[in-house]
């Protein structure tokens, strides 16, 4: 990925808390030990493959505006490279960060673009992108959905599935 003048991760280090890294035990949505506090990783000319293939969507998209910076809004956006499914990946104590105006708006026009959106919260190792247990939204083709009113009113709400044509949003079952 060819770098993008403007987009730098700066002090974002959200994948170093959302994303699992297996090479550290480290678990989704903990904070990376190698985190420095002002931002950036503190072995980074050193850092394991793992870290240094990891592309950002955010950095490498020029649609991707500045207030979609995965420490701004709470969600990584992922394309999963074995399907065409679009992800949206929260930090597990925010798991409804999806719902993020901003957010909200991108996934909803990727699903109306022909793309299966999902969102969940938290994100095991990179391997595990393939099952769909936890995911907390699923949109295919929506049209014309409101957005939700308070982002953050059902952070502890259970997992959220939306159909197809984006109606009232159910309660998902736990193999969902």
């Amino acid at each position: 990925m060819l770098p993008i003048p403007g987009k730098a991760c700066g002090a974002c280090s959200f994948c170093c808390k959302v994303l699992e890294i297996v090479e550290f035990e480290k678990p989704a949505g903990v904070l990376c030990e190698n985190c420095l506090k002002s931002g950036g990783c503190g072995i980074y000319e050193s850092r394991p493959d793992v870290c240094r293939d990891y592309e950002c969507l955010w950095k490498g998209d020029r649609g991707l505006g500045a207030p979609l910076r995965p420490d701004r809004v709470g969600v990584i956006l992922m394309e999963d490279p074995d399907s065409d499914e679009y992800r949206a990946v929260c930090d597990p104590a925010k798991p409804l960060a999806w719902r993020h105006p901003l957010v909200f708006q991108h996934l909803v026009a990727m699903a109306r673009s022909g793309r299966i959106v999902v969102a969940k919260a938290g994100l095991k190792s990179l391997a595990d992108q393939g099952q769909r247990r936890n995911w907390t939204l699923h949109l295919k083709r929506a049209e014309r959905p409101a957005p939700p009113q308070n982002p953050h009113a059902a952070a502890n709400a259970p997992c959220l599935l939306a159909k197809s044509r984006y109606k009232a949003p159910f309660a998902a079952s736990a193999g969902g």
